[in-house]
């Protein structure tokens, strides 16, 4: 394939991505290194302005400082001669978040509710990572923000990696205003938190859990928080309405506090950072499904949705979102265009791969006035940028949840043979099949007297009333009194003995002198041989002892 240009003689520029208000994405290749790239270009038309070039070039000098497993690494920036600017950085071979929502809604299934959890889980992590970065050289917390959450940022590769992308905005101060009372808005509207929309607050770390929180919503639900309304509508219910989950058909009723949680209005109530709201998510997740190789189950279904949204693309930095108003299970219905009507918003298609897509709302700066104010809103489709950082390790533990389903089906092995072996136990004390559960009824009920013999098997009486079991054996309740124990086994004389059982104290057998406490007494058989011999007068030795008599005797 025939670059379209070549970078510092390196890197290869060889086909558009996407096309977006603020740049336009290519797929690349490294030349030196071999291997494939992405490549981010800015928009020539806002070279003009200093603002977004700055924030351009941070988001590579910041992004590129971070090492997590979740966000997107990148490599190098470039400037031109002719004052164009790229940022280098890997290619993702995979779908983003909003294209595999699209390319199931297209197949006409839901995306698997256990993958939808993991999805939201890591990019948990990556943002616990981001905002608890601290600069290398003041040690003093950074307080990135990201601002930009939403699908189109969040990429998952045929590998079942996830992988937070576009740090366009984080860690940018809010662009000023052209007027008193205006107020530059950052991101997607339908993504937006409640301090973006509102002067009087200052973005952290909260306004995007409750982003990834609206995320979390249409995965589980198929569909926005904000499907229906339009820029100005959103807006208002943002900075004004109540923002309550309604109609939740697909979220699990141990979910929908998870949910609510991360989508309070107020940043007080919601989750105080990333960390929070991965424990909850990854807490239901292992209890309610089976993670082992989820990684790779991601990625098959990433690769079969794939070649249902057409050719792979990278897809890894989204300048503006994708506005698909898709439900769960559309039959092949066709996309509807805004409604033509005047409205505060711009509506703009997007370009992608050289053709349109579907209709979406372009954040171009446009005046927005927000029905019950008297300010003017400026909105605006920005990228992101973030600024320097240490590297760090993120509070979240970094095992993966393979290693975590592995371990939950061990558990449940182990839980499963356990409790089989406690019903047994049960079941043998109860009845006492064997010695075990003899010695533990035994320890839990201790018996009146215990009564063994030599040889075993020996048929016992109480007062002439045979006993249902034959010794060794427990005699639990015996009556106050004198009783006659008798032991009788084929071919033996028979034990006959007297068993004293006082109104207090232990029970005593006349002639007998009892062990393990004195409740265990064993009694030996005795028995009449008669021995002849030929020719008679044969000596006897029992044990090499002799007996005294020569046969033939007794």
């Amino acid at each position: 394939m025939e670059a379209l240009r070549v970078l510092n003689s390196r890197y290869q520029l060889l086909a558009v991505i996407k096309r977006g208000g603020f740049g336009t994405i290519y797929k690349g290749y490294d030349s030196v290194l071999g291997k494939e790239i992405a490549v981010k270009e800015i928009n020539p038309d806002l070279l003009d302005e200093a603002w977004y070039i700055d924030q351009f070039q941070n988001e590579a000098r910041h992004v590129a400082k971070m090492n997590h497993q979740n966000i997107v690494h990148i490599f190098d920036l470039v400037k031109t001669e002719d004052r164009r600017f790229y940022i280098v950085m890997e290619y993702i071979d995979g779908l983003d978040l909003n294209r595999l929502l699209q390319a199931c809604a297209a197949s006409g299934r839901r995306l698997p509710q256990h993958l939808a959890i993991h999805i939201v889980a890591e990019i948990c992590k990556a943002l616990d990572y981001a905002h608890n970065l601290s600069n290398p050289e003041t040690h003093e917390p950074l307080n990135l923000v990201h601002q930009d959450i939403s699908p189109s940022n969040i990429m998952i590769s045929k590998h079942g990696v996830v992988k937070l992308i576009d740090f366009g905005i984080a860690g940018a101060q809010r662009k000023p205003g052209t007027g008193d009372g205006e107020l530059a808005l950052q991101g997607k509207l339908p993504y937006m938190s409640p301090e973006h929309v509102a002067p009087e607050y200052s973005l952290d770390n909260r306004s995007d859990i409750f982003s990834l929180g609206l995320v979390l919503y249409e995965v589980l639900e198929g569909k926005r928080f904000f499907h229906e309304e339009q820029g100005t509508e959103i807006i208002e219910a943002l900075r004004n309405g109540k923002l309550k989950l309604k109609d939740l058909h697909h979220t699990p009723k141990p979910l929908q506090p998870i949910l609510e949680r991360a989508l309070e209005k107020s940043p007080e109530n919601r989750y105080q950072n990333a960390n929070q709201f991965y424990i909850d998510l990854v807490t239901y997740f292992v209890l309610n499904a089976d993670t082992t190789n989820i990684d790779e189950e991601l990625g098959q279904f990433v690769a079969r949705c794939a070649e249902v949204a057409g050719s792979p693309r990278n897809g890894s930095f989204d300048i503006r979102d994708d506005w698909p108003h898709y439900e769960p299970f559309p039959a092949a219905e066709e996309r509807h265009d805004p409604p033509d009507k005047p409205d505060l918003l711009s509506w703009d298609g997007e370009k992608q791969n050289g053709s349109r897509d579907h209709e979406t709302p372009s954040l171009v700066p446009t005046p927005v006035s927000a029905p019950t104010e008297q300010e003017s809103l400026k909105v605006e489709g920005l990228e992101a940028n973030v600024e320097p950082r240490d590297e760090v390790k993120t509070v979240i533990d970094a095992v993966r949840l393979a290693t975590r389903g592995h371990g939950k089906l061990v558990a449940r092995i182990g839980i499963g043979v356990l409790a089989a072996g406690l019903l047994f136990l049960l079941l043998d004390v109860a009845f006492r099949w064997t010695a075990l559960g003899v010695g533990v009824y035994d320890w839990l009920f201790p018996p009146a007297i215990k009564i063994a013999s030599v040889p075993a098997g020996a048929k016992v009486y109480l007062d002439n009333k045979p006993l249902d079991r034959v010794t060794p054996l427990s005699i639990d309740e015996i009556e106050p009194g004198v009783h006659e124990l008798k032991l009788s086994k084929a071919q033996y004389a028979p034990v006959i003995k007297s068993i004293y059982v006082p109104g207090n104290g232990d029970v005593q057998i006349k002639g007998a002198q009892g062990s393990s406490g004195g409740r265990l007494y064993t009694f030996h058989f005795k028995t009449t041989l008669y021995l002849t011999s030929t020719p008679p007068g044969a000596a006897v030795l029992i044990n090499g002892l002799k007996f005294g008599k020569r046969t033939p005797c007794s």
